[in-house]
């Protein structure tokens, strides 16, 4: 079994670059298809999804030149079929989201059914519906989805649970669709924005990302000839900027999007966004759901309303251990470390 061996006891210092994000990435490479024309996209995240998303392209007729591991052109021109290819699009999750964008496009998709980390239930129930709402008929037969529409019309999307994929996936499939469609109950991490930007960058009309009610104005056509690069990984980001300060709050942490220019995070911001997620009672990191409202200040509050619903919940999931995380001065005592569970 493959695992990591992690040494403590070293002091945190220096510049982080952080990584494009994943989420974002995988649902752009989809996107990529609804433009007859070719885009570049910078910032990937060299990982396995990201390959098997380009193979998947590729084996759809688009041609892919690697300019270096982060940056590739994508020249759509060529796509030839609306078959996926089963064995891979049943190897990862984000592989609906070419659902979505080959309706657009071409009006018909086959694909298997998504793969990827063993989560529990993870339905598409919502997918399925959003895209039926638009005119389309989706059968799922034998670890398969097929999807045709002759003309998707815009309307009213009302998500039944908040998901990122299915509202994803709506966007996508609405783009290209005839007048207006509205996703109400949407979800609104950063990633849907970033997609939705991307979207912008070709010529689509979509208003409200980030918000639980999207608005998707249908276009005749997107243009292609764009560079895009994917958002930075939130998550990513922010594990790093727990871990600084969770070392050592007087801590200064560089964070860098990659290939451009490192950020200082101050003091504040730090503090603020782990300091008074953590408060300390007796030498222990407090979990944030023993913090009484009483006790946060108004922006830890915020915050804490909205971690619930982030995949980077997770870094909160810790407890204090017999461990010592050494400060990063000398002079500094050792303070009382987290583990993650």
């Amino acid at each position: 079994m493959e695992q990591y061996v992690i040494k403590g006891g070293n002091p945190l210092v220096g510049e982080v670059e952080i990584g494009g994000a994943k989420n974002a990435a995988l649902a752009i490479l989809s996107a990529a298809v609804m433009t007859d024309e070719t885009v570049t996209i910078e910032n990937l995240p060299n990982i396995s999804d990201i390959k098997i998303s380009c193979e998947i392209l590729e084996q759809l007729g688009a041609k892919i030149t690697w300019k270096d591991k982060h940056t590739i052109t994508i020249d759509t021109r060529n796509i030839n079929t609306t078959k996926a290819p089963l064995d891979l699009t049943s190897k990862f999750r984000a592989s609906y989201y070419i659902i979505g964008a080959m309706l657009g496009r071409m009006g018909e998709i086959e694909v298997g059914m998504p793969g990827g980390c063993k989560l529990g239930a993870r339905p598409i129930d919502q997918h399925i519906k959003g895209f039926e709402l638009l005119g389309a008929d989706v059968t799922v037969e034998k670890g398969t989805i097929y999807a045709k529409a002759n003309s998707l019309t815009g309307t009213s999307v009302y998500m039944d649970i908040v998901s990122v994929g299915a509202t994803i996936n709506v966007m996508l499939s609405a783009v290209l669709a005839k007048g207006t469609t509205v996703i109400d109950n949407a979800a609104k991490e950063p990633h849907i924005v970033d997609v939705a930007n991307f979207l912008n960058t070709m010529g689509a009309d979509i208003r409200g990302a980030g918000t639980d009610v999207i608005k998707i104005n249908g276009v005749e056509k997107l243009q292609g000839n764009a560079t895009y690069s994917v958002v930075p990984d939130q998550i990513e980001a922010g594990t790093f900027m727990l871990a600084a300060r969770l070392a050592d709050p007087r801590l200064n942490l560089f964070l860098k999007r990659r290939g451009g220019k490192a950020e200082k995070q101050q003091p504040d911001v730090s503090h603020t966004f782990a300091h008074k997620l953590c408060q300390r009672r007796d030498g222990f990191p407090l979990p944030l759901h023993e913090v009484k409202p009483s006790e946060q200040a108004d922006d830890a509050f915020v915050i804490r309303k909205a971690i619930p619903g982030t995949d980077f919940r997770p870094a909160f999931g810790i407890k204090p251990e017999k461990l010592r995380v050494h400060a990063a001065q000398d002079h500094m005592q050792p303070l009382s470390g987290y583990t993650h569970l």
